[in-house]
């Protein structure tokens, strides 16, 4: 089983949207019991928080349905997780940081595997409108793709 951590910093927006679009896309190829999938903020301030309600509209628009509460990032997920994606270059310099020998080769940008946005930020649409979330959407739909065809043939 390969395990599969995205990480922005509240959780409540790009991480559970990176999370719940991932599960749709192994659900819908019936990989569910290949993959163990979690999303987490490294910021406390929205721990136990609803997902955002812009976020949530804005997916089930596109037919994905999820909840979500936040979570905050803890160190045993280095080793829990064979890999941590990112949404922002600062979130991946942090977590290098604190990261322990050897965890660093796990962590990469969202984006990195993406098609159209490869190794670009994903941006924070929560101070936006309806707009911000669709381009985010966008981004996140795009990076799921490319990651799991990554995975898919690394195996």
């Amino acid at each position: 089983m390969i395990s599969v951590l995205f990480v922005c910093f509240g959780n409540i927006c790009r991480s559970p949207a990176l999370h719940g679009f991932f599960e749709e896309r192994i659900k819908k190829s019936k990989k569910q019991s290949d993959y163990h999938v979690e999303s987490c903020g490294i910021g406390a301030h929205f721990a136990g928080s609803d997902m955002d309600a812009r976020m949530s509209k804005v997916s089930e628009k596109r037919g994905v349905y999820f909840s979500h509460k936040a979570i905050t990032f803890e160190d045993a997920f280095f080793s829990a997780y064979d890999y941590i994606f990112v949404v922002t270059n600062e979130i991946k310099e942090y977590l290098q940081e604190s990261a322990p020998k050897g965890a660093c080769e796990k962590i990469y940008l969202a984006t990195h595997f993406s098609k159209h946005y490869k190794d670009e930020e994903i941006p924070d649409p929560y101070y936006g409108g309806e707009g911000g979330f669709e381009k985010v959407l966008n981004m996140v739909e795009d990076s799921v793709d490319g990651i799991l065809e990554h995975l898919e043939s690394s195996k």
